[in-house]
């Protein structure tokens, strides 16, 4: 993600997704505009590109925020914080906040269910691989969260929205190939944490446990066959799914905090985990 600007200027093609897609999903600013042009909620976010503007921005969206680097995977210097004080203590802490390297200031959304899904699209029809929702609230990284497939306490209603949402995100974007979308419940509200256009760490959980293979139907796709070539979407509709194939499935984190000994292990948005395991069952328990 962080050569696309390098490729494009080199003149060479970008298969799949289009490079001005990807820039859309990643500028923080006209990610927004998009959401707003779709009709999805967003927590309120603002960009800092100055040390002295985060804490006006902070102020604008209000405490408590979440403070996240770009351009970063793994959650790297991400942070939570709840006052001023604890803002200060995080701008003193080596973060790098300019115009290359922009601060995203969102505010959190406390005691949300939080969601992960996990598509394939042709750029008019989605193929959702499966909807996880975490266990643990939103706030710590999708990476150390344990999750759930398919998702064990949510309103039908409100898994609608997300398939509904992720088909327009898609088809505006014209995404061809990969998508993952984080959403968060909060009072019954549906938000768009972010949209990544591209294949996530989950890919491999839900493709084992769905025992529909997205990589291959992603390169197919890559290769012009549509999803509704490949039988993933049925021939009069716009959005197939996948479903679990051994009745629930747990993806669980793995923590080598007797390795790392100097890593604080209290999870937090930032991640810890080195791997993940999965649980099988036919019940839920």
């Amino acid at each position: 993600l962080n050569m696309m600007t390098a490729v494009k200027e080199a003149g060479l093609s970008i298969i799949g997704t289009s490079y001005e897609s990807m820039q859309i999903a990643d500028d923080r600013g006209r990610f927004s505009q998009l959401m707003r042009e779709l009709g999805l909620r967003q927590s309120e976010n603002r960009t800092a590109t100055s040390f002295e503007e985060v804490p006006i921005l902070a102020k604008e969206v209000q405490y408590p925020v979440l403070l996240r680097p770009s351009h970063v995977l793994g959650g790297r210097n991400m942070a939570i914080v709840y006052d001023e004080q604890e803002l200060e203590s995080y701008l003193e802490g080596g973060v790098i906040v300019s115009c290359d390297a922009p601060l995203l200031v969102d505010h959190f959304l406390e005691d949300a269910f939080e969601y992960d899904l996990d598509a394939i699209s042709d750029g008019k029809c989605l193929y959702i691989g499966g909807i996880l929702q975490h266990i643990e609230a939103a706030g710590i990284h999708s990476g150390d969260s344990a999750a759930v497939f398919p998702p064990y306490r949510s309103e039908p209603a409100m898994l609608e929205q997300m398939r509904e949402a992720a088909l327009a995100i898609a088809q505006r974007l014209n995404v061809v190939g990969f998508m993952n979308i984080q959403f968060a419940v909060q009072d019954n509200l549906l938000y768009v944490i972010e949209v990544n256009p591209r294949a996530s760490r989950t890919v491999p959980f839900i493709s084992k446990t769905s025992q529909v293979d997205l990589v291959h139907a992603a390169v197919r796709i890559w290769e012009g066959e549509t999803l509704r070539d490949q039988g993933l979407v049925a021939p009069d509709d716009w959005i197939g799914e996948g479903s679990c194939a051994y009745g629930w499935a747990v993806k669980e984190a793995v923590f080598s905090f007797n390795r790392f000994v100097d890593m604080d292990p209290m999870l937090g948005p930032e991640m810890r985990s080195t791997g993940e395991v999965i649980g099988l069952g036919a019940t839920f328990g």
